[in-house]
């Protein structure tokens, strides 16, 4: 599959859009229908796969290559990101009571970024490598980060931090909340 879906698209069952070394566009989000959705591209652009308004109800969310999001995305299950995720608007990741994994680099280019999991894990909230270019961060759950966070604005941690590796905090505040 490759192409591009405009307007909301609504899934019925679980979907996997593999798009080989095209690209995939959805530029009006998707609606999962309480499903599971996992989407993949091996192309080499920063928006190999890119959604251009939210993510809703859906149940797993998994991405597979290089990643641009432009609006939220909330489910109700776990949600990875394998590979380098760019951001083309202010963006929450909210999973609920699972885990979000951020497996590549996080270039927030300038906006701001929301990462949200009530999951009891030390890792409900991992990130991989560095998260940068961030203005406003704001981690609501444990969280683990194996590398640095860079913001122009504050962050804030409203739970543990563990942290992976050597990891630099930069930003204008810093904020920890329990832990």
């Amino acid at each position: 599959v490759s192409g591009t879906l405009g307007g909301t698209g609504w899934i019925a069952g679980n979907v996997t859009l593999n798009a080989g070394a095209s690209r995939i566009d959805l530029q009006g989000g998707a609606n999962g229908g309480g499903n599971n959705l996992a989407l993949t591209s091996s192309n080499a652009g920063a928006n190999a796969i890119h959604t251009g308004a939210p993510i809703t109800n859906t149940a797993q969310f998994t991405i597979t290559g290089n990643s641009t999001l432009g609006g939220n995305v909330t489910t109700s299950g776990n949600q990875t990101y394998a590979g380098p995720v760019v951001l083309g608007a202010d963006v929450t990741l909210a999973a609920a009571g699972a885990k979000i994994d951020l497996q590549g680099r996080v270039d927030a280019s300038g906006y701001n970024l929301g990462l949200t999991s009530s999951n009891a894990a030390a890792d409900a909230i991992d990130a991989a490598a560095a998260i940068t270019n961030v203005a406003q961060l704001t981690v609501t759950g444990k969280s683990t980060l194996a590398s640095g966070v860079s913001t122009t604005g504050a962050q804030i941690y409203t739970d543990t931090v563990s942290l992976g590796g050597n990891s630099n905090f930069a930003g204008s505040s810093l904020g920890f909340g329990n832990g």
